[in-house]
């Protein structure tokens, strides 16, 4: 149990200061980016891991959209 408690914490680091902890895009190209680089991030990890960080796969596009353009944290489960 210990091990499944330390890999999804791992995960979360690894999301928080890749994703999260990123300067704001001031332009719309800078903003697409970081848009595709998420999306493309968040896809590549498995159902578990997002369970971990408690994003379902069916919201990632929704979460992440209004996370860059619309700055709503999307770890919020809103």
């Amino acid at each position: 149990m210990a091990h499944v408690n330390a890999t999804g914490a791992d995960h979360r680091d690894l999301l928080f200061g890749q994703l999260v902890n990123q300067t704001v895009p001031k332009s719309g190209w800078q903003r697409r980016k970081v848009y595709k680089n998420t999306i493309r991030a968040l896809e590549g990890l498995s159902d578990r891991q997002l369970f971990d960080i408690g994003i379902p796969r069916g919201e990632i596009r929704r979460r992440v959209y209004r996370n860059v353009y619309q700055n709503i944290p999307y770890l919020n489960g809103v």
